[in-house]
C-alpha cells in the first residue's frame, strides 16, 4: 500500500471510531422497572421502581415519588441532597446518616 492508502485507510479508521463514539454516547439510557414492596424505615407499602445508569426513581402506591441520583460506589443523594449509601448488612437497603432506612423487594 502506498502512502495515499495508508492515509485513506487511517482516515477510514478514525472515522468508525468517531461514528461508534457518537453511537454511544448518544444513546439515551434505557430505565428498567420493577414492581415490588418499598420500605421506609417500618413504614411498607407497594410501589415501582424506574432504574437507569443515572438514577433511581421510587414510586410509592400513595403517590410519593422520590428520585435518587446515583453519585458512584453505591451512593445516591436525594432531591433534598440527603446521601445514602448500601447498607453492608443488607444490600437490599439504603441508609441516611440520620438513621433513615430506604429498602425494596421484588416481587
Amino acid at each position: 500500500i502506498g502512502t495515499r492508502g495508508m492515509v485513506a485507510s487511517h482516515m477510514k479508521f478514525i472515522a468508525a471510531i468517531a461514528a461508534t463514539t457518537l453511537i454511544i454516547f448518544t444513546t439515551p439510557a434505557k430505565a428498567v422497572e420493577y414492581k415490588g414492596i418499598c420500605y421506609f424505615n417500618n413504614t411498607s407499602m407497594q410501589c415501582t421502581v424506574r432504574q437507569n445508569p443515572y438514577t433511581m426513581t421510587m414510586i410509592w402506591a400513595d403517590g410519593i415519588v422520590e428520585i435518587y441520583s446515583y453519585q458512584g460506589d453505591g451512593t445516591f443523594v436525594d432531591k433534598r441532597r440527603g446521601i445514602w449509601r448500601r447498607d453492608p448488612n443488607n444490600e437490599r437497603y439504603m441508609v441516611h446518616k440520620n438513621g433513615n432506612r430506604i429498602g425494596f423487594y421484588e416481587f
